[in-house]
């Protein structure tokens, strides 16, 4: 498959502290990938550095072929890339779909693309297609078997969750 994203020799120091050495990824079109590491791996410094919140001492990152290296966050998202800020706490009155909804409205007016007084079902970035296909989608579905086993196996975490057998269901 085609490289989507690929980050060279990034490197982060904030005064005497290093959070980034030479880091190299390769991420390949249509996959899922995990960013696993210790407290202060530097996960976040990369993830900040790729979604242009910090900008790299050195090194390069490419999306699509194109050198995103100096781009401001709202580029960024514009051409495709986007993030969420953890924020562990869910809505219990929404479904699994109507949060993927919030995040992908979300996505939508970042990019510049939605919003209170937009018209239309506008492509997510990053898509070929609006954001209700974009949450029920296969590629985003396991959401809906980990939503329940999450409520499953901690329900003290959970207690507060209402997740319905059919979560991705955008009615009730």
């Amino acid at each position: 498959m085609a490289v989507v994203l690929d980050a060279r020799g990034l490197n982060k120091r904030f005064g005497a502290v290093t959070a980034a050495t030479n880091i190299n990824a390769a991420i390949e079109q249509d996959s899922v990938v995990g960013l696993i590491g210790t407290n202060g791996a530097g996960k976040t410094t990369f993830i900040n550095m790729i979604t242009g919140y910090i900008k790299p001492d050195s090194g390069s990152i490419h999306f699509q072929g194109r050198d995103i290296t100096a781009l401001s966050p709202r580029e960024v998202t514009r051409v495709g890339i986007c993030r969420s800020f953890q924020i562990p706490q869910l809505y219990a009155s929404l479904s699994v779909f109507e949060h993927m909804m919030v995040g992908l409205g979300v996505v939508l007016r970042n990019a510049g693309l939605g919003g209170y007084f937009s018209r239309g079902r506008p492509n997510v970035p990053g898509h070929d297609a609006p954001a209700e296909e974009v949450a029920a989608s296969s590629r985003v579905s396991g959401l809906a078997i980990t939503a329940t086993r999450m409520r499953k196996c901690c329900p003290a975490a959970c207690a507060s969750c209402s997740i319905s057998p059919s979560p991705w269901s955008p009615s009730r």
